[in-house]
């Protein structure tokens, strides 16, 4: 008998991946090394090329031996990497003289400048030691030049500082962190560090990391709680991977530094236990974060990598959280109302345009149910400036509007719905963190959070996203690509929107 099985339900979209390197030692039990990197790399929407330069026998308890990877090995597999796959950031862990050397040279060959995140790693979490104090100062001063950050964590940072003759005192407060990571960037010139304080000893509460940047002399002091759970095995080389994925795909050297730790400590706090006979120093859960599928064609569109950033910075602006905690200027206020009155005229007259396009009668129809929910938003909006004074769209509102109209020109009915859609999305999304959490007193920006954290609102977004996924079916690659352009660029117009209004 002969069953034939049709496989259907194929939900995923092409992606363009951000790739990121990493050149580090293999631990054979999964938790830490280059194990631990490709799953923070893959869990965080990147693609993982390795350079392996030791094979490790280990497990939780500790490194039971250790075999390393030849210098002609490592540069066989340095030139097949990078003659022939675009990266887009490295990241290193276990070094060895070879590695070192054959890195530094590769880098220099091939002419390559992206974002290198160093873990300068010496001591596993078991408490083999890896690395000497040698290989250290090698790796500094022919890797240092390339190095975007240095991440040790404080035993790593008295090390660091020993090969400079200087014995460091115990730590009391996050001040003296800061004088120690400023202190590593002046003596090695590599200008960011982040000093990890996990194996600070002077806090019981918090996890405080800090962040030096020695271009501007800024710090950033990033608090989190402490952790009990005993599953921080591979704790390290998953930060220092996950910050260089992030900088792969165009977030801050900051922002970066935020989502990592953010990632460590949703993997610890959402461990499990692996281990056979003891509950101490487990792996992490890096596959938390990873959802078992894309729920519609927005979500797909908002997740995207190439859409991510913009996106992020779009409806985390500090216009709404002003504007929530009565910390916006009326000014700014009266600027911006005035020029998303302008913007909604031509708002309607896009979605005008995408009902003389719509495919079919309910599409009319909801373009209809568009319009009238504009007009009404207008109404709102022309109740709160002077109707008799001439308003002239600004440059921000001006460029929005002409993009607008050049994708309706030419564009399908769904691609005038993408490019329409940030504002839909975006405005409910920026604005719901604040429906219950506001503080302002002022009846203007209560009525605008109102509005957009409304159920009437909500329901137009889910609206909108039932219809992108109604025309998104059976899309190929290169229309996709249009799409996630489309929206990504919307959503840049839509920050510079309110940048524009924080101005005045």
């Amino acid at each position: 008998m002969t069953e034939i099985i049709d496989i259907q339900g194929i939900e995923a979209y092409p992606q363009q991946l951000s790739t990121v390197l990493t050149v580090a030692g293999s631990d054979s039990s999964g938790g830490a090394g280059i194990e631990a990197d490709i799953k923070s790399i893959t869990a965080n929407g990147g693609y993982a090329l390795t350079t392996i330069t030791a094979l490790t026998a280990q497990n939780t308890y500790g490194v039971d031996g250790i075999k390393y990877t030849d210098a002609d090995t490592l540069k066989t597999i340095s030139e097949a990497i990078f003659k022939d796959i675009r990266i887009d950031a490295i990241k290193t862990g276990l070094l060895t003289p070879d590695s070192i050397d054959v890195l530094s040279t590769s880098l220099e060959k091939f002419q390559i400048k992206v974002p290198l995140v160093i873990d300068p790693v010496m001591i596993s979490s078991s408490g083999f030691d890896l690395t000497s104090s040698d290989i250290l100062e090698s790796l500094i001063q022919k890797l240092g030049k390339f190095c975007t950050l240095l991440t040790p964590n404080y035993i790593e940072a008295q090390n660091i500082l020993k090969i400079y003759g200087i014995e460091t005192k115990k730590v009391e407060n996050y001040h003296e962190l800061q004088k120690l990571a400023k202190l590593i960037s002046e003596k090695t010139k590599i200008s960011n560090i982040l000093l990890k304080g996990g194996h600070s000893p002077w806090d019981s509460s918090y996890v405080t990391d800090i962040l030096y940047l020695g271009q501007t002399d800024e710090f950033k002091v990033f608090r989190s709680n402490y952790l009990t759970i005993p599953n921080t095995h591979g704790t390290g080389c998953t930060l220092a991977s996950t910050i260089a994925t992030k900088l792969a795909q165009g977030y801050s050297l900051t922002k970066s530094v935020q989502l990592g730790i953010s990632y460590v400590q949703n993997a610890i706090q959402s461990s499990s236990k692996v281990t056979l006979f003891h509950d101490e120093n487990g792996p992490l859960n890096h596959i938390y974060n990873v959802s078992k599928r894309v729920k519609s064609f927005a979500d797909y569109l908002i997740t995207h990598p190439k859409v991510a950033k913009n996106w992020s910075n779009y409806i985390n602006h500090d216009f709404v959280s002003l504007l929530a905690h009565d910390k916006l200027k009326p000014e700014q206020f009266h600027h911006f109302v005035k020029q998303d009155f302008k913007y909604l005229e031509n708002y309607a007259r896009i979605h005008s345009i995408a009902l003389s396009k719509a495919p079919d009668f309910n599409c009319i129809y909801g373009e209809v149910e568009i319009l009238n929910s504009i007009h009404t938003e207008m109404n709102k909006h022309s109740s709160k400036f002077d109707k008799t004074k001439i308003v002239e769209l600004s440059e921000a509102c001006q460029n929005y509007v002409d993009y607008l109209f050049k994708v309706a020109a030419t564009g399908s009915f769904l691609e005038i719905q993408v490019a329409l859609s940030p504002c839909l999305f975006g405005y409910y999304y920026a604005a719901i963190p604040f429906k219950t959490s506001k503080t302002t007193q002022n009846d203007h920006y209560i009525d605008w959070l109102d509005t957009y954290t409304s159920d009437n609102f909500k329901r137009a977004v889910e609206t909108g996203k039932e219809l992108l996924d109604a025309h998104s079916k059976e899309l190929n690659s290169e229309q996709l690509n249009k799409l996630v352009d489309i929206f990504n660029n919307v959503c840049s117009l839509e920050e510079k929107f309110w940048d524009e209004a924080l101005q005045q």
